[in-house]
């Protein structure tokens, strides 16, 4: 996001979206009615878009997430946008979302509800950390867990190596059997 881009939002909103020129991950705001307002530079290299092909249109229509069971997180009834209409917080969540190209991106998404002076809630900056390393690689230890627990423990002799009784004296990294 460049400041220019920030100078064309309204003026109630500036101030409220300075933050997020200073962070490292993806991050743009979205209206009470989910379309977006602000859009970071980190966030066009995650997710494909360039400011003018995004500010201004519904973050449901442009940006869908899944959970990991694959629901679908985005509609008009946004739960981040929901909570702060509402008043409330929610949580970080992980999500996928489909970038331009059609990939999809595991992110860490973390809601903050910007407000007016009074307390009125104006918008909500979305923070979204890239995961996608993460979650590839939880996928693949639970892979070799569920390959580990099918097999049958009368199969695993031989295979793990039985280790000498750890005394006070004996230094306990060398202590497997050669």
């Amino acid at each position: 996001m460049t400041m220019k881009l920030l100078a064309g939002l309204p003026r109630r909103f500036q101030a409220l979206m300075a933050p997020i020129m200073d962070t490292a991950d993806a991050a743009f705001a979205v209206s009470l009615d989910c379309q977006i307002l602000a859009w970071r530079t980190r966030a066009q290299q995650l997710f494909g878009f360039a400011p003018l092909e995004i500010l201004g249109r519904y973050c449901y229509d442009t940006l869908p997430a899944h959970d990991a069971a694959g629901q679908c997180l985005c509609s008009v009834n946004c739960p981040m946008v929901v909570a702060a209409r509402t008043g409330y917080s929610v949580g970080a969540s992980e999500a996928r979302i489909c970038t331009k190209q059609k990939r999809w991106v595991w992110v860490r998404v973390s809601p903050v509800i910007l407000r007016e002076p009074q307390g009125t809630a104006t918008a909500v900056l979305v923070v979204a950390s890239d995961v996608t390393r993460y979650k590839q690689t939880e996928q693949l230890v639970r892979g070799i867990v569920s390959r580990i627990d099918a097999e049958p423990v009368s199969e695993w002799s031989g295979r793990i190596a039985p280790m000498r009784p750890a005394s006070d004296d004996t230094d306990h990294a060398s202590n497997m059997l050669p």
